[in-house]
């Protein structure tokens, strides 16, 4: 965000939750201006919030600096739960008409409960289509990057729960990560990537020529020698070793203490835990070190 800043970027940034949760204000636009953050967090249903939000986004684009680049964002909400769309987005059934999460049967109604889930993605990838479209119709499209990304997964149940921010198996940690790069041919990224890659991934397209060392812990994704050993995940109690034999998480408080878990690669317990701790101790040590490594004073 420093880049874009001093690059002479103009903003139009929204989401249809706030600012404060996830706290975007405090870090990733700590040093945005105010009046370039928008957000709706109250009022109509999450989806129709999604869409007036894409309505400004549209009208930025159009009514913007044109001698000026400009960045978008947009964090959508109608595929948190209780997962809203209109009727028109409709392509799963059956789906749960009245979904409260505080007294659902998760073990009659996941299905239905799933479906709901779908059918809100579907309104959040129309809108996302909207996007698409307009920036081919002002034929900016070969000049912007888009960036389509998860902030968590969603589990229906597959590991014995649902939603996400309660474990780290595969369900709950894994996204949706789609980039487009003008200029880039089509291809798969397989393998462990993370979301710390992003800015190792965009700083090079920005003109950035020092390594990605100096400014992130995250990996060149469009590099031709992309590998990740591991990702690391977190919660509020919680750091997680995520890689393609184990998955360990270990506490970061005395609340993360009784979900200590040792678990292979596809969420099952590990017979022998000490072993399996005893093999990524590196990996450990270099976790510790990185948690604070780019952190500075707020203001």
């Amino acid at each position: 965000m420093d880049v874009l800043q001093q690059q002479n970027y103009q903003f139009s940034l929204h989401t249809s939750q706030s600012f404060t949760y996830p706290p975007f204000q405090e870090t990733v636009f700590a040093r945005m201006n105010p009046a370039d953050m928008h957000a709706l967090s109250e009022g109509p249903p999450p989806w129709q919030r999604d869409r007036q939000n894409i309505d400004d986004i549209l009208k930025f684009i159009d009514s913007r600096d044109q001698s000026r680049p400009f960045m978008t964002y947009m964090f959508f909400e109608g595929t948190h739960a209780n997962y809203t769309f209109p009727p028109e987005s409709v392509i799963a059934r059956p789906y749960l008409e009245d979904f409260n999460y505080l007294s659902a049967d998760f073990a009659q109604q996941m299905v239905p409960i799933k479906n709901r889930y779908i059918n809100a993605a579907h309104h959040v990838d129309q809108q996302i289509g909207r996007i698409i479209a307009h920036l081919r119709a002002r034929k900016l499209l070969d000049d912007t990057i888009v960036i389509v990304l998860g902030d968590h997964g969603e589990e229906f149940m597959e590991r014995g729960r649902w939603g996400h921010a309660a474990d780290f198996n595969r369900f709950q940690t894994s996204t949706v990560a789609v980039l487009w790069v003008p200029g880039q041919n089509a291809r798969r990224i397989s393998g462990i990537s993370s979301h710390l890659d992003l800015p190792a991934t965009l700083m090079p397209l920005l003109g950035v020529q020092n390594p990605p060392a100096d400014y992130s812990l995250g990996l060149n994704l469009l590099a031709a020698d992309f590998h990740r050993d591991y990702a690391v995940a977190a919660g509020w109690n919680r750091i997680a070793y995520i890689g393609e034999k184990f998955k360990i998480s270990f506490p970061v408080n005395a609340s993360g203490v009784v979900r200590d878990q040792v678990l292979d690669d596809d969420d099952r317990p590990v017979s022998d835990r000490n072993q399996a701790k005893s093999e990524i101790r590196p990996a450990m040590v270099e976790m510790m070190n990185n948690l604070t490594r780019f952190s500075r004073p707020k203001g």
